[in-house]
């Protein structure tokens, strides 16, 4: 049975999900441009715990929005979304993801030496 296709490359998304993949990708990325500048003006020695933990929440929550992204990404694709404002959100997405990862593996190796 042949996969019914809902959109083309250069329609808009129709459908709620695609939508929200965007969303959540959009969010993702602002968490991490937000997370830098906080980082970058709190540098400061006496406010060093503070943009730590500031940092900390913002990289965790564009973490959980980036993994959330690329999974309704997911399903969009799978229910015939191929709009292109879903792939310029989706693969830098996967490649968020990917970078986060290798830092983890990297981390997790690193600690152990």
């Amino acid at each position: 049975m042949k996969k019914q296709i809902i959109g083309k490359f250069k329609e808009e998304p129709r459908t709620t999900i695609a939508w929200l993949a965007i969303g959540l990708g959009l969010v993702a990325w602002f968490g991490v441009i937000v997370s830098i500048i906080v980082q970058a003006i709190l540098s400061q020695p006496d406010n060093e715990k503070i943009c730590l933990i500031i940092g900390i929440i913002f990289m965790a929550f564009a973490i959980i929005c980036d993994l959330s992204s690329v999974i309704t990404g997911i399903i969009a694709l799978k229910k015939g979304e191929r709009s292109w404002l879903l792939w310029a959100v989706f693969i830098p997405a996967i490649l968020l993801c990917c970078f986060w990862s290798l830092g983890i593996v990297d981390y997790f190796f690193n600690s152990l030496s």
